[in-house]
């Protein structure tokens, strides 16, 4: 295995397209495993969304809205290894079960609980101040200049479009205070690095962004982009977990081509090695 990263040579759109297919492949050769693992996060989100209601009027509400935020963001390492690893059992012809169990009463245990750990810290203490912040605009900046005067009734949207940008508007809040594209990308690869290689999750970073860089084109080509990151949020949760876990499965793919550079993704590489077995005496 080469675990220092390497460039990808090709044109940014038919890497994204090989990547695409592939992660497609791995899918359907272990679709029942897939949809359990996406069935088991919906289950494992259902259970946490019981949640209050974000204002100050109701401290409990918030602590327990703030309590699910930081859960949902804790679980989300945790499905993506599970995912990840049904994709390489896929890959290599091994026992999915066997992985995550691996997973979750074995070594990768120990890997991925740091991972859960900083996306609770970072990205969940990022979401929860700008939940915080949000609640406070809204009863605190933006109370009428005299109290005492009735209230007109809020205004609803009306039709399809307005509902839906107003949810493109409240998602933007989000994606500019708590989505910050840089560390995303920055840790792309962390998770499949830690679960193939003894090393720490620093070191893991690292190789990660390094990785990320040598290949920012195709790369940002697999990247839906905001605009379509943002409609998606505004999706059925079930239709976005399958989402994420078909992200996780081209991530998975992106990695065995950055870090593994194995012959069978390449292309290139395959034919010719097709081209020298067909040209062999005997």
């Amino acid at each position: 295995m080469e675990f220092e990263p390497r460039r990808i040579e090709g044109d940014a759109k038919a890497i994204r397209n090989r990547w695409l297919k592939q992660a497609w492949g791995l899918i359907r050769r272990k679709l029942a495993m897939m949809l359990a693992a996406c069935a088991v996060y919906a289950g494992a989100i259902e259970l946490i969304d019981h949640h209050g209601n974000p204002s100050f009027s109701d401290p409990w509400g918030l602590l327990t809205w703030l309590a699910m935020v930081l859960a949902i963001c804790a679980t989300a390492p945790w499905f993506m290894a599970a995912v990840m690893s049904t994709a390489y059992a896929a890959d290599h012809s091994r026992s999915a079960y066997a992985l995550w169990r691996d997973l979750f009463a074995g070594p990768s245990r120990r890997v991925i609980a740091p991972v859960s750990w900083r996306a609770m810290s970072l990205y969940g203490g990022i979401l929860c101040g700008a939940q915080v912040a949000l609640v406070a605009l809204a009863e605190f900046a933006l109370v009428p200049a005299e109290p005492a005067a009735e209230m007109p009734p809020p205004v609803e949207p009306k039709g399809i479009l307005a509902w839906l940008f107003l949810g493109l508007a409240e998602h933007v809040w989000y994606a500019v205070l708590a989505s910050p594209l840089a560390i995303a990308l920055a840790e792309l690869f962390t998770i499949p690095i830690l679960m193939r290689a003894e090393t720490d999750r620093d070191h893991a970073t690292r190789m990660s962004a390094l990785g990320v860089q040598r290949n920012l084109g195709p790369i940002r080509r697999c990247y839906v982009g905001l605009p379509l990151m943002l409609m998606a949020a505004l999706l059925p949760a079930p239709i976005t977990i399958l989402g994420f876990g078909f992200a996780s499965v081209v991530v998975y793919v992106a990695y065995r081509d950055i870090f593994e550079a194995r012959a069978e993704s390449l292309p290139q590489r395959a034919a010719a090695t097709q081209l020298a077995a067909s040209s062999s005496p005997g």
